[in-house]
């Protein structure tokens, strides 16, 4: 087992860190079920009832943030001050990316108020969608890349 392996075998006393990790694959989870609810609604045809699309944008978006805000208080400071270089540059590539998804994602709040996405449903479909792919996509990344590769290397709690 070269040194590289060695610093990325399961650490004892990183309970914390598992502890985050764990609590944010359950955001994770509940993200998900809400992503395959909102690709079932956006599958329609046509547009739900306003009310509706407000209600779940609504649980949608707190969820969401609530997750990011989480990721950026106790997960990122961690991985900040882990000893290991190659968690730091993978985490600064993360909170990249991440800035991504939150510009896209407010991007897509501002630009589809309710009335508009009922008025052009095609279009607010298509661009949800793509939305929801990038989620899908990060959510992937992190619980297969980022947060296993967290719970092996020593780092301090936030």
């Amino acid at each position: 087992m070269g040194q590289s392996d060695a610093m990325h075998q399961p650490v004892p006393g990183v309970t914390a860190v598992n502890h985050i990790t764990a609590i944010l694959r359950a955001d994770h989870d509940r993200l998900t079920q809400l992503a395959t609810e909102f690709r079932l609604l956006v599958a329609r045809t046509q547009p739900p009832p306003g009310i509706d699309l407000v209600k779940f944008r609504t649980a949608f978006s707190k969820e969401m943030l609530a997750h990011l805000a989480r990721e950026d208080m106790l997960l990122y400071p961690a991985l900040g001050k882990s000893p290991d270089p190659q968690v730091a540059r993978i985490a600064r590539s993360f909170v990249d990316e991440m800035g991504g998804l939150m510009s896209a994602y407010k991007e897509w709040s501002i630009r589809w108020p309710t009335e508009l996405a009922v008025e052009y449903w095609p279009t607010f479909v298509h661009e949800t969608t793509e939305l929801l792919d990038m989620l899908a996509t990060r959510i992937m990344r992190e619980n297969n890349s980022l947060y296993p590769l967290v719970e092996t290397v020593p780092v301090e709690a936030p």
